[in-house]
This record gives structure tokens, sequence and C-alpha cells, in this order.
């Protein structure tokens, strides 16, 4: 398999058992039980994980400028596994259990105060479920609670609907797997309803046309970039953000919401022009994000191959 889609090969690693009977274990016995036993599945997992380590420290070193200690690496790995324990709480409404704190929510109130639909694009990086949060548990009363929906790869839908399912049954609806007959059709369903759409759009894979990437400077090197999200946005028409739930430890995340491109306002003769634009603003933020809390990085594999 190409390296462009190891990551797809990893994300069908693991045992639906031992998934399941973490996320058991973690909603009969409570967070604090849960995260004593995640300091010793980080280091099993990092011991047996070679190319995510080697990427992790590639990508670490790049970052920081210099080599990473073992302790930074461990930490890397923990962030991840955190993020992948708390997904259990988020996605189950237990939001009082984190300290999240919000900047740009100010953005999300008005685009909700708008009655339009919308597209979240976000990343690899920190959770997506605290974000989802956001929406059905989000602080502002002016928010009410949003129809939030994931649009992501086919290929990795199935497994994340397993896990949904282990967690909460009634998630399910809430993934849209691209590349489907009807994929646009739902996706404009929702959007002409009000709803959100996230879009994680910082991977490829190898079957996608070469006219549909985009060749950018992120973090010092060329990365390749998919150009779809964009487009599907521009197709629905519909104000577009960038936002990443960072982890800073313990209970403590931090979203971040900034506005990227409103495809409404766009003029068909411009769409093209404002895809391009609404793409490689989001690069840029996601670098600088990236930048700025390096160890909320989940892509453990060469991003730049």
């Amino acid at each position: 398999m190409h390296k462009k889609t190891a990551w797809l090969r990893r994300e069908e690693r693991g045992s639906e058992f031992w998934m399941r009977f973490i996320v058991r274990f973690a909603l009969l016995c409570g967070r604090a039980p849960a995260r004593f036993l995640l300091y010793f599945i980080t280091w099993f997992f990092y011991l047996r994980a070679h190319e995510a380590r080697q990427a992790s420290r590639q990508f670490l070193g790049m970052v920081l400028g210099r080599p990473p200690s073992l302790r930074e690496r461990y930490r890397h790995f923990f962030y991840f596994a955190s993020c992948l324990l708390d997904r259990v709480f988020f996605l189950n409404g237990r939001i009082d259990l984190f300290d999240v704190r919000y900047h740009g929510l100010e953005h999300l109130v008005d685009w909700r105060l708008s009655g339009k639909g919308g597209v979240v694009m976000s990343a690899h990086v920190g959770s997506f479920d605290a974000m989802r949060a956001v929406g059905h548990h989000g602080p502002d009363i002016s928010m009410g609670e949003v129809d939030i929906v994931l649009a992501m790869y086919a290929a990795n839908a199935s497994k994340i609907m397993r896990f949904l399912n282990a967690i909460n049954p009634a998630l399910k609806a809430e993934i849209v797997a691209l590349g489907q007959v009807d994929s646009m059709l739902k996706l404009s369903e929702r959007a002409q309803n009000g709803g959100l759409i996230g879009m994680l759009a910082d991977r490829t894979l190898d079957n996608v046309d070469s006219a549909q990437l985009r060749s950018s400077v992120f973090l010092g090197k060329e990365a390749q970039f998919a150009i779809g999200p964009f487009l599907i946005a521009a197709m629905l028409r519909v104000p577009t953000y960038f936002m990443l739930a960072c982890y800073e430890g313990a209970n403590r995340y931090r979203i971040e919401v900034i506005p990227l491109l409103d495809f409404s306002q766009v003029d068909r003769t411009q769409r093209q022009a404002a895809i391009e634009e609404a793409h490689q603003r989001y690069v840029s933020l996601l670098a600088k994000q990236v930048a700025a809390s390096p160890f909320n990085w989940f892509n453990f594999y060469d991003f730049w191959t």
C-alpha cells in the first residue's frame, strides 16, 4: 500500500473486543480509573508502533526544531490516547467532566442566527468530538441544538460507526460516507435545513485524481492536500469555518473557530478562485495551530511523503 494511505491501514488495526471493553470500563468506572489504565496502555502501543514512533519523532523534530525527548514522544502518544478516551464521554453528553475554553464562538453564534447551513473544516488534530459537543451542549443559549454531521471517507466510516455503536448507537446517523451515490444529496439536505457539516480536510487518498490535489508548503515542507472538501462547500453554497479542539492536559480543551469563506456570497464565475483561496487559508491556519499545539497532531505517518 502506498504510504499516502498508510493511515487507512492503521485505522483498521486493533481489536473490536478491546475497544468495547475500554468503552464499557470507562462508562462503568469513570474517567479517572480509565485514565490510570491509559498510562500503561499508551506505553504498550508506543513500544509496538514502530512506524508511528518514527513519524512522531520526525514531526516533533520538525516543529520543535530539535530532537524530541522520550518524554515528549510519549506525551504525543498520550495526548492521542487521551482524546480517544474522552471521546467516550463527549459522545455520551458528559461535557460537564471537562473544562472547555472557546475562542471565536461568536462566529458560530452569528452563523446559527443566520439560519444558514454551514461547513466546518477540521483536521486529525485534537478532538472532533469536543467540537461536536459545542453543537449539542454548547455554552451559549443562542446556539440552541445544532444538527451536526461528519462527512468522511467511506473506508473509515464503517469502523467509526462500529465505534459509535459501542458508545451510543443513536450517533451513527451523524456520519455521512463520502463517495456514495447519495452522499451529496444527504449533505445538501442537512445544509438546507440549517445543519453543520464537519470535514477533516488534511488527508488524501491514492485514488484521488491529481487535479483534485494541491501542493502547499506546510510547516516548511511541501505536502499534498485534497481540494475536494472545499469543492463540496462551494457546491453547497454555505459559510465555511476552520475549527479545532486542542487537548491541553488533564480535562482541558481549547476550541478555536475562525471564518474561512462564505460560499453563499460567491458568484459562480468566481467559484474556483474562492475554492483555492479557502484552501490556502485552511493550510495556513492549520500550520499555525499545529505549531502552537504540536502534541495534538494525530497523523502518525509520514505526512509529507
